[in-house]
């Protein structure tokens, strides 16, 4: 008996290894569709890392959906979801108001932002607060109306080492 549970201890190391091989290649898990976090590179190596781990506290950044858009944002505004479903449930990536602010649900909190960046005609928006910084990028941008466009983008959120990014989508209109 001793010698099967020696065996399975061997066997442990490789599945994990297996595993994590897999995912590799992927930004994040999806197995979780309200919640994406990222752990901070705690080795020597410069940039920042992503681990799709859910065992342990998250020191880093736990991106979660919110439902109820905050009361600064009233008329025109950007809405970004992270899919088609999220988008018919109104569960909100981020909200912004055509102008300075933006909230986005941060380990469960929704976080004031404020726009630092834009040049006219770009497709790069730089936001942040003292604790996040946040990168959207517009990849695609189809008009919808007068006053409404459809839009796809990269969405990256950085604290400190610890980095997510996310494929968006959303609309923009009054």
């Amino acid at each position: 008996m001793n010698k099967l549970i020696a065996l399975s201890f061997l066997f442990i190391p490789l599945l994990s290894c297996n595993r994590n091989a897999s995912n590799k290649n992927k930004v994040l898990s999806s197995a979780s569709r309200d919640s994406y976090m990222v752990k901070s590179n705690s080795s020597n190596e410069k940039g920042p890392t992503v681990n799709n781990k859910r065992s342990e506290p998250d020191p880093g950044i736990n991106l979660t959906a919110f439902v109820v858009i905050p009361d600064e944002i009233d008329g025109c505004s950007c809405d970004f979801y992270l899919s088609k479903k999220d988008e018919k449930r109104r569960r909100y990536l981020m909200v912004n108001d055509f102008g300075n602010t933006a909230f986005v649900s941060i380990n469960n909190k929704v976080e004031k932002i404020f726009l630092k960046e834009h040049k006219e005609g770009s497709s790069k928006y730089l936001y942040s607060n003292d604790e996040y910084e946040i990168k959207i990028e517009i990849t695609e941008k189809i008009d919808d109306g007068e006053e409404t466009s459809l839009m796809k983008g990269i969405f990256t959120i950085i604290k400190g080492q610890t980095m997510l990014q996310k494929n968006f989508i959303g609309s923009c209109g009054c």
